[in-house]
């Protein structure tokens, strides 16, 4: 078997990976463990989940790749609103695309850490919300019953709007989350979040999802840590 840690952003990613994202690559004899990742370190105590700047995740990420030589380390980050200290977030090329911009980040990320054997490093474009539109039957589906109306029409509305559910964009008001906050006042991503991915299914948001895809490929192609 080979073994991939996964350091992710939150509760609700560190549920998708354990219920979607573990079963589907064992069947590929690869073993995904989440984490939530380090926000702080003070005296002997830490606290996890959500990302206020850098230094915290790549302490994190180098010390779990140090104590486990064995596994590949990925990350589950959302790129909207990475800290302002994150690699190469301040020397974007001007006009880059949506996809040119996360690989741009990912690639300085894994400079920064000095590209670690075994380093996959994923930023979710622009967060955990756009895979969710993978399937907007199964989301509205999911989610009308919470006001028992749907708004099936008002996702379609959305969806035309752009190429891939992934680029969906990432203004405060506009971001896949705040667009379902909107629509359905109660939804709760750590309720509905990982529940709807899974009914999506991984290969139906690979097949919405490039950027996700990649990731997926990269982590279906690693062979053994020698």
């Amino acid at each position: 078997m080979i073994r991939v840690n996964v350091v992710v952003e939150g509760q609700t990613e560190e549920d998708f990976v354990k219920r979607a994202l573990y079963p589907y690559l064992l069947e590929k004899n690869i073993v995904v463990t989440p984490r939530l990742v380090l926000n702080k370190r003070s005296g002997g105590s830490t606290a996890r989940g959500g990302i206020h700047n850098y230094v915290a995740p790549k302490w994190d990420i180098q010390q779990w790749m140090k104590q486990d030589k064995s596994a590949y380390c990925t990350t589950m980050f959302d790129l909207y609103a990475l800290p302002t200290d994150f690699p190469g977030i301040n020397d974007i090329p001007p006009g880059s695309t949506p996809h040119q911009r996360v690989r741009h980040l990912e690639q300085a990320f894994s400079t920064d850490l000095g590209n670690p054997r075994g380093f996959i490093p994923y930023l979710q474009l622009y967060e955990f919300e756009a895979i969710l539109f993978s399937n907007i039957e199964i989301l509205d589906n999911t989610l009308s019953t919470l006001m028992s109306v749907s708004k099936l029409n008002e996702l379609r509305q959305i969806i035309k709007k752009f190429e891939e559910p992934e680029l969906i964009n990432d203004d405060p008001t506009t971001t896949p989350s705040k667009r379902l906050f909107d629509l359905y006042p109660a939804y709760d991503k750590r309720v509905f979040g990982d529940l709807i991915a899974r009914e999506i299914g991984i290969d139906s948001i690979r097949a919405e999802c490039r950027h996700f895809n990649n990731w997926i490929e990269r982590l279906e192609g690693v062979g053994p840590i020698t």
